[in-house]
């Protein structure tokens, strides 16, 4: 426990749970272990004590001799599955609860998203929970008063935070939960798997907000997902049944893992007959081609497309207002939903305020569900950009990108846009302006799906063949 570059030692932990083995017996096995120690009963007795304890009680080890060490700065994932231990760890780590084994250190200010509703309570209001949560985490009354207006509009709850918590959905529990530890000022944050429960466009903004503090502080992150966790931290600890598999690299950690439940579920599905085995075996005695004849199967999904609530842009310099953005076909005419593979346009009205001189710059960028950039479009890059007209005030101006959309893996994507001078000048900028959820997708790999014409498969005798 030694290294001073460390926010986070956590040295042979162990955390170990009694299982009752009857209803009773929280009540009998105290007793009995008691009786057991005493030198005044009978050796007999004292052995059936012994005997009735052990019965009554079965020890289960949630962790078993863990260790972590993270440095400032770092942000490292937490991933297995469920029962591995993972939140266990976190509550250690986070304080709240106490290792049956091990030594842990922190230093610094930590916030910590456990479950839902930990840290309020269910009768008092959302403003009582927001002082009393706020408390606990380090804050001051005059710093909780300083700052409880931004809490309030982070949270974007409402008139709900007059009401009491034990009327809120989870999603309006995390966005309250979220919301205080946003203004705590933490040098590290502890988040496990909180966001899963948010609705979508909430779940960017806490995303934003990570990949702002992943700057200036240290984060753990729990989460089942391999993509998450490459896609948020450089590091991994891969937990099975409560024991470290595996820490290091990101990418090489959750390969480990990913390899290991695939493995297991190939296993339990694999079971090959002795008639599919001769089959194959004359198969491979020819010589022939067994070709997939002109393009394969045609893969495709649907957009349903989802209009944000109105909100503020994240830069606006009054030069323009935005009026409208809209999926629409080659006739402009809006659209509500669409496939793949077909001509859709994505148009952006804005009312020119203040002359735009050229060169300028309108675009858009398509984000998947945790804020990472799928793919996207800028006048700029497009030919002609420069002989682009200024504009003059009290104009509108409309902006229509045409394009044949590609097939994605299924789940709810969004579109930031924004319109700039020169590529430096941001005049204005909103994220989350527009959604669409993938439905009905047969695709699941990666993130677009590559157009493949076709496939073929040969069996060959020689290496010359293909030579």
């Amino acid at each position: 426990m030694s290294d001073e570059l460390a926010v986070i030692e956590a040295h042979d932990i162990s955390k170990e749970y009694n299982l009752w083995q009857t209803p009773l017996a929280p009540l009998y096995v105290p007793l009995a272990r008691h009786a057991a120690g005493s030198t005044i009963l009978p050796a007999r007795i004292r052995n059936w004590c012994t005997f009735r304890a052990a019965q009554g009680v079965k020890p289960f080890r949630a962790l078993d001799h863990v260790s972590l060490t993270v440095h400032r700065g770092e942000s490292v994932a937490i991933v297995g599955r469920n029962g591995s231990g993972k939140s266990t760890l976190l509550k250690i780590l986070a304080g709240t609860l106490q290792p049956t084994e091990g030594q842990v250190a922190v230093r610094g200010k930590v916030a910590a998203l456990l479950e839902l509703g930990s840290g309020f309570n269910p009768e008092f209001t959302g403003k009582e929970n927001v002082y009393l949560n706020a408390t606990v985490l380090g804050l001051s009354r005059k710093r909780i008063d300083s700052v409880y207006g931004s809490i309030l509009e982070f949270s974007e709850i409402g008139d709900f935070i007059n009401q009491p918590v034990k009327t809120y959905s989870s999603g309006m529990l995390m966005r309250l939960a979220f919301s205080v530890i946003t203004h705590v000022d933490a040098d590290v944050l502890i988040v496990d798997e909180a966001l899963a429960v948010g609705d979508a466009f909430f779940v960017q903004k806490c995303m934003r907000w990570i990949a702002d503090f992943q700057t200036r502080g240290t984060l753990l992150f729990v989460t089942h997902s391999v993509g998450t966790a490459r896609a948020l931290c450089s590091r991994a600890l891969w937990l099975e049944k409560g024991v470290s598999q595996s820490s290091g690299d990101c990418k090489t950690v959750t390969e480990a893992y990913f390899a290991r439940h695939t493995a297991e579920a190939s296993v339990q599905n694999s079971i090959l007959s002795d008639a599919t085995n001769e089959n194959n075996k004359s198969i491979l005695r020819t010589d022939s081609w067994i070709l997939a004849s002109g393009p394969t199967r045609k893969r495709s999904c649907q957009y349903l497309v989802e209009i944000a609530p109105k909100k503020k842009p994240e830069i606006c310099q009054n030069a323009v207002e935005l009026v409208d953005a809209y999926f629409s076909n080659v006739n402009l005419k809006r659209l509500d939903n669409f496939y793949s593979g077909e001509e859709v346009c994505f148009n952006i009205i804005f009312l020119v305020k203040k002359v735009i001189q050229s060169p300028y710059a309108i675009g858009f960028t398509i984000k998947d569900h945790l804020g990472y950039v799928v793919s996207g479009e800028n006048i700029w890059d497009l030919d002609g950009a420069y002989s682009l007209p200024s504009i003059p005030d009290s104009r509108y101006l409309l902006t229509t990108f045409k394009f044949v959309f590609p097939v994605l893996r299924g789940g709810v994507y969004f579109i930031d846009m924004g319109i700039n001078l020169n590529m430096e000048n941001v005049l204005f900028y909103i994220y989350d302006v527009i959604s669409f959820n993938v439905v009905s997708s047969d695709f699941h790999y990666g993130l677009i799906n590559l157009p493949c014409l076709n496939a073929s498969v040969r069996v060959i005798n020689d290496l010359s063949e293909v030579k």
